[in-house]
């Protein structure tokens, strides 16, 4: 989803369908995640009532200091996460939070 291609993978169901067997869901009722990506959405789906994967946008941007990996849901910032080079956990905020004009500086 973000393009993270360092991490391992994950396949998140978006739905469970009781009884079913792991091997027993359509390819449509699956998606491959990394890591992150997949901790976020885990999250997010609690919080979000009527969770919909065609509303949710993810980006992976790098400066080779720090990695920041972006999450929009239905056109609205919702979180941003920060890591450090080594692909570790620095902070999670807002968008609000943080303020655009920092993101547009760590950019540069």
């Amino acid at each position: 989803m973000c393009g993270d291609k360092n991490n391992p993978l994950h396949i998140h169901h978006k739905r469970y369908i009781n009884d079913n067997l792991p091997w027993e869901y359509q390819d449509d009722d699956l998606i491959t995640l990394c890591e992150y990506c997949h901790k976020w959405i885990e999250r997010s789906q609690k919080e979000i009532i009527g969770f919909d994967f065609s509303k949710l946008k993810a980006l992976k941007l790098a400066n080779g200091n720090y990695i920041i990996r972006c999450f929009k849901y239905d056109g609205n910032d919702v979180s941003i996460i920060l890591f450090n080079a080594e692909d570790r956990l620095i902070k999670s905020f807002s968008i609000y939070e943080l303020g655009v004009e920092k993101i547009k500086n760590f950019l540069v």
